[in-house]
């Protein structure tokens, strides 16, 4: 059986368990050990439900599909809770942490095909991909510890760019278009673009902010 564990405030302990069996079937909510909720099949999940918590707060728990991607949405009282997958601070650590795999990628590639793999030197694989890896990671840095919205849309603009540049060198090749290494980066870009909202909210949250 698979579970999640989440804190009702950031920072504050574990207290709230999801747990489910195959594709979230048998969906248990549990508080401190004890059962608020559950939902017996996939479909009464996507309808979603809510649970009274002993503080008297809300917790709404649905499984949503966002884009290509579905997410298990945890939220009470609205606000989305610490760790879950609409936490707008949880989707920019993954679209940063999605930026290093990008990075790391690209370096390994990068390295390979100067190592003497003629396959890839053919597509144009080689030091520009170890140049763009140095790229993603930079970017990384800065949308993980600065939050900047400005350089997760770079490096949005930049992968796919690289995406298109990817296929007109495969094609000249004289191979067939990349069709599986398109579908992988439309998957990639998921949560790099989920990120941008994320960071939009986290911005204009700190904003609002009293100086």
């Amino acid at each position: 059986m698979a579970k999640q564990t989440f804190a009702l405030e950031r920072g504050g302990p574990k207290r709230l368990e999801i747990a489910w069996s195959g594709m979230f079937k048998n969906v248990q909510v549990t508080l401190d050990g004890a059962p608020i909720g559950s939902f017996e099949t996939k479909k009464q999940l996507e309808e979603g439900g809510n649970f009274g918590l002993p503080d008297g707060s809300q917790l709404h728990v649905q499984l949503k599909r966002q884009g290509m991607a579905t997410e298990l949405q945890l939220r009470r009282n609205g606000e989305p809770l610490p760790g879950s997958a609409s936490d707008p601070q949880q989707r920019v650590a993954t679209a940063a942490g999605m930026l290093y795999f990008i990075a790391a990628l690209n370096a390994a590639l990068g390295i390979v095909a100067e190592l003497g793999v003629e396959f890839l030197a053919r597509i144009g694989v080689g030091w520009g991909n170890i140049v763009a890896a140095l790229i993603y990671a930079g970017l990384g840095y800065l949308v993980k510890a600065k939050q900047s919205r400005v350089a997760l849309v770079l490096a949005i603009v930049l992968f796919v760019l690289d995406g298109i540049a990817s296929v007109f060198a495969g094609t000249h090749a004289g191979g067939s278009p990349p069709v599986g290494g398109l579908v992988a980066r439309i998957f990639l870009l998921i949560p790099l673009w989920s990120g941008v909202p994320a960071l939009t909210a986290l911005n204009k949250a700190k904003a609002a902010q009293p100086a």
